[in-house]
């Protein structure tokens, strides 16, 4: 879906519509909604805040797959001693901390695997 879907779906739940982009970074809407259509200007200001919140999502992203990777650590008949099932436990509460210990996406850095 792009931003500017995502954008007016969040404005007009369920709205019925055909976007067009064009080269220029433009874009045209082809309304088959009877509700009142948001503005291009209240479109564009919601473009900015999916915008912010895509390296939020490939964050998400990431860590979801690393959480992922290492499910068979968490599992009561892994084949891990206690020492090492701990260090697998904080390491993936470190990946399900990320977004509460990071304020920017810049700023964050994954943890490293256990050995």
């Amino acid at each position: 879906m792009s931003k500017y879907s995502e954008a007016i779906l969040r404005i007009l739940p369920e709205a019925s519509f055909n976007l067009t982009h064009r080269a220029d970074g433009t874009y045209d809407i082809i309304w088959l909604d009877d509700r009142p259509q948001p503005s291009n200007d209240d479109i564009d200001a919601e473009v900015l805040l999916v915008e912010a919140e895509l390296p939020w999502r490939a964050i998400r992203n990431t860590r979801n797959i690393l959480l992922r990777s290492c499910d068979w650590t968490a599992v009561t008949d892994s084949p891990l001693n206690e020492e090492d099932q701990a260090a697998w436990e904080a390491y993936r509460q470190s990946l399900r901390d990320i977004p509460q210990d990071f304020d920017n996406a810049d700023d964050v850095e994954f943890p490293e695997e256990p050995t």
